[in-house]
């Protein structure tokens, strides 16, 4: 399969993400999928949330309950031991899980202004748990389990999401996501023609999505580390304009195809065609001339 190699590297990394948590040598065992929920949890940022008045415990603690056999934690332990599911069955699967844990998550929280947290919140414990149990020792035992699971939801996938869905913005903050809005997504992600990673299960996809945002987040921070020598606005223009020459760019950089100090034309001309109005520093000129595109 193409990009297995970076795929492996990317599973790698997450899988060191946290010192007291890191997923490697872990297996499909009661072990494994409590470390993969915790883990989850952390991704929860509950921060944005105020705990409900007289509740004592912990949410990971709820989630990963060894002593309760209706647990997250044996719901995921019974999905790896039983046959994989269609994706129709997937999905009311994945739909019950959510359900189940937007209300333990309901029980400890509310959002920061007392309202009731939403399914953007328990989607991504789901699907972080499920995420990280791709890393577990193993996984290429279970991999039909992982062909159907989704895409976890946070700012970068939904940029991401976006970008690639320019006729059906999703302008909802992750963590407010409806039921609704979710489905939609799942739906789209699937059917969606991506010239950058086509050949990927919406959870492989997922790991090089992630370093391939930040890379784009990161190349509009460029311009700064530059002297910010060209207007930020029009650096956005630009990047209005090639967002999908820029995926590609970035994804052949992800797989050691094209170096990042290797510029396509179209950035090139880019550069050449700054108006001096916008360039806001003595550097530009030498930047410029680095890249043979003087003005």
């Amino acid at each position: 399969m193409p990009y297995r190699s970076v795929l492996n590297q990317e599973k790698y990394k997450f899988a060191q993400l946290t010192t007291k948590m890191k997923l490697t040598g872990k297996t499909f065992d009661l072990e494994g999928y409590d470390i993969a929920i915790r883990r989850a949890v952390l991704d929860l940022t509950a921060r944005t949330l105020k705990p409900c008045a007289g509740v004592d415990g912990k949410l990971s603690d709820k989630l990963a309950d060894q002593t309760d056999t209706n647990s997250f934690l044996y719901k995921i332990k019974s999905y790896f031991e039983a046959p994989a599911l269609s994706k129709d069955d997937f999905d009311i699967w994945h739909h019950e899980r959510c359900g189940e844990v937007l209300n333990v998550i309901r029980y400890y929280y509310t959002n920061s202004d007392g309202s009731l947290v939403n399914y953007g919140k328990a989607q991504k414990i789901v699907n972080i748990t499920l995420k990280s149990c791709y890393c577990l020792d193993g996984f290429d035992q279970k991999e039909e389990h992982f062909e159907h699971c989704h895409v976890a939801l946070d700012s970068f996938t939904l940029a991401w999401y976006n970008r690639n869905n320019c006729e059906n913005q999703i302008k909802t903050n992750w963590s407010n996501l409806t039921e609704c809005e979710y489905k939609e997504i799942v739906l789209r992600i699937r059917e969606m023609q991506d010239p950058v990673f086509s050949s990927l299960t919406p959870l492989q996809k997922e790991f090089l999505v992630w370093p391939l945002e930040i890379m784009i987040t990161t190349i509009k921070s460029v311009n700064d580390c530059f002297g910010g020598f060209i207007d930020g606005d029009h650096v956005d223009a630009y990047f209005a304009q090639y967002n999908k020459t820029n995926d590609l760019t970035m994804a052949n950089i992800i797989l050691g195809r094209q170096t990042p100090d290797t510029l396509d034309d179209a950035f090139i001309q880019w550069l050449r065609d700054v108006p001096q109005k916008y360039k806001k520093s003595q550097s530009a000129a030498e930047i410029l001339r680095r890249y043979g595109c003087e003005s």
